[in-house]
């Protein structure tokens, strides 16, 4: 230590041409630190005084030059311990691994696994940081609610939880596949899913299961099911997990209704027939929009027309065979045509808001569809039937109803369609007798 302090003199000294007694003054006030000592030195203007005069008169520093040490010092002191405050508190000590695909997918499964049932269905629309903060606004909450997942209709647990359910209860399984990106999606939940007509038809003769691509369950079935485009919903076999059907996009409900229709008579424990319903149910339908020469679907008004023809020629040949049970007043069958003729509104243009499409099954399996104005009286519906009917034309008493388990009779003919409930709807026709 004496060497060091020797040699930090000896610099000094040799630095500034100072004597050793102020060197030495100098290196203790600065506590030995040389470059410091050096500043001082040439600051206090001890060079200018000559090192005769340097020490003073009584070989020591000089008072003020002692007071503007002392100040340095002090002033150094200030700005170190704020310097010390502005230094921000050091980060939390975390630890992260890195983990490859299969690892992260183990630990989905696992948090699934703790948490209970997978949530296959979401709330686009929900803010819940809003709902958190109990300051979500009522315009908020009413999107919400308005594109809610159908959770009281779908079934809560997996895809083979609910293919089980469903043999179990003798029904069919419907599966729909959302995508949160896609707005048919969300149609699907406010539109389709939500009419009175389709929960009554689900809830008594199909399992509905629903996910969204982004969940595990969701992925697993689109990979199984090869879905290119979404949303999907199918109609699967519970037995065997196979897809029966398939749409790919929105559906309104009265398509949803009317395509569901060879299921109502089935369950999945008839086999081979549900393939052979299907079928018959698709050349039906090509037989009635597609004549013998024609390559484009006929127009709803055409339809009509024709069968009328039909319906026409159909009488003819009964009365020419003998083989009707009762012969056909030809006046009173022309005067209950000519009336429905006449109070059948005309039809609606399409895009038109006023107006809404009607479809209704005829007692022979055929559909009719027409757009009504939701003003229209029940009674242009009844006249619609009398029209496309033949025995209906001829008298025979029949009965007209949504096409849902527990719909009630359209009675009162004076109410509209928007009254009736049965704006959009697909209704069902049936003999009385």
């Amino acid at each position: 230590m004496e060497d060091e302090a020797a040699s930090r003199l000896a610099q000094f000294m040799a630095i500034t041409g100072a004597e050793a007694e102020t060197a030495a003054q100098l290196l203790q006030a600065s506590d030995q630190n040389l470059e410091e000592a050096v500043n001082l030195f040439f600051a206090s203007g001890m060079l200018s005084a000559g090192p005769s005069t340097a020490a003073g008169s009584s070989g020591g520093i000089s008072q003020d030059a002692s007071e503007e040490l002392a100040k340095r010092l002090q002033q150094e002191a200030e700005q170190e311990a704020q310097r010390e405050e502005n230094v921000r508190a050091a980060d939390v000590v975390r630890t992260e691994r890195l983990i490859n695909e299969q690892q992260l997918q183990a630990l989905r499964r696992k948090e699934l696994h703790q948490n209970g049932e997978p949530q296959q269905a979401m709330d686009a629309f929900r803010d819940f940081s809003a709902e958190e903060g109990g300051d979500a606004s009522a315009g908020q909450k009413g999107l919400a609610e308005l594109f809610r997942p159908p959770k009281d209709l779908s079934f809560p647990g997996d895809l083979e939880a609910a293919k089980e359910a469903a043999m179990q209860q003798k029904k069919w399984l419907i599966v729909n596949i959302q995508d949160n990106s896609e707005f048919a999606s969300h149609q699907l939940n406010r539109d389709t899913w939500s009419d009175k007509s389709v929960k009554a038809l689900l809830e008594a003769f199909f399992v509905v299961w629903q996910a969204y691509c982004t969940s595990d369950a969701g992925q697993r079935a689109c990979n199984m099911y090869k879905l290119s485009a979404l949303p999907a919903v199918m109609v699967v076999d519970p037995i065997t997990g196979a897809c029966l059907i398939s749409w790919i996009g929105h559906i309104p409900p009265s398509q949803l209704l009317e395509r569901l229709e060879p299921f109502l008579d089935m369950s999945p424990e008839d086999g081979d027939s549900v393939q052979s319903a299907l079928k018959r149910k698709h050349s039906q339908t090509q037989a009635l929009a597609v004549g013998p020469s024609r390559t484009a679907p006929m127009t709803e008004d055409e339809e009509i027309a024709m069968a009328m023809q039909m319906s026409m020629e159909q009488a003819d040949a009964g009365q020419q065979g003998g083989t009707a049970k009762e012969p056909i007043g030809t006046d009173r069958s022309g005067d209950l045509l000519a009336a429905a003729m006449e109070s059948l509104p005309e039809e609606a243009e399409p895009g038109d808001s006023q107006a809404a499409s009607v479809a209704i099954r005829l007692p022979d399996g055929r559909r009719i569809q027409r757009r009504f104005p939701k003003a229209a009286p029940v009674k242009s519906l009844k006249s619609l039937c009398i029209v496309s009917e033949q025995e209906a034309a001829s008298g025979r008493p029949f009965k007209l109803k949504p096409a849902y388990p527990g719909a009630e009779e359209l009675i009162d003919d004076s109410k509209t369609l928007t009254d009736a409930g049965v704006s959009g709807a697909m209704l069902v026709m049936t003999w009385a007798d």
